[in-house]
């Protein structure tokens, strides 16, 4: 399954409206949970986990400036915005 160019083509294609970009990526995991429940292989799995890694830092992660920067590369004004994020998330105090 080859889904990155899939996934990456239709995040780049703005021409869509916000609803129907939502209903697209959830459809998507659907399909991807569908197909590792059909496939039991490793190498299945880690591809799964990937694309569904790569949906969800492409359609669900609020803030962009997070995405794909280890704790070490945060300022500290990131840090507070992840930090805010995670416990709105997790509901914590």
């Amino acid at each position: 399954m080859a889904c990155y160019d899939e996934i990456l083509s239709f995040y780049n294609d703005k021409s869509r409206s916000d609803l129907s970009t939502e209903i697209w990526w959830q459809k998507y995991i659907i399909r991807l949970m569908n197909n590792l429940a059909e496939k039991q292989s490793n190498k299945n799995d880690l591809e799964v986990t990937n694309c569904l890694i790569l949906l969800l830092n492409l359609f669900v992660v609020k803030d962009p400036i997070l995405q794909g920067k280890s704790i070490e590369e945060l300022t500290l004004d990131e840090k507070s915005k992840m930090l805010q994020e995670l416990r709105s998330e997790f509901q914590l105090a």
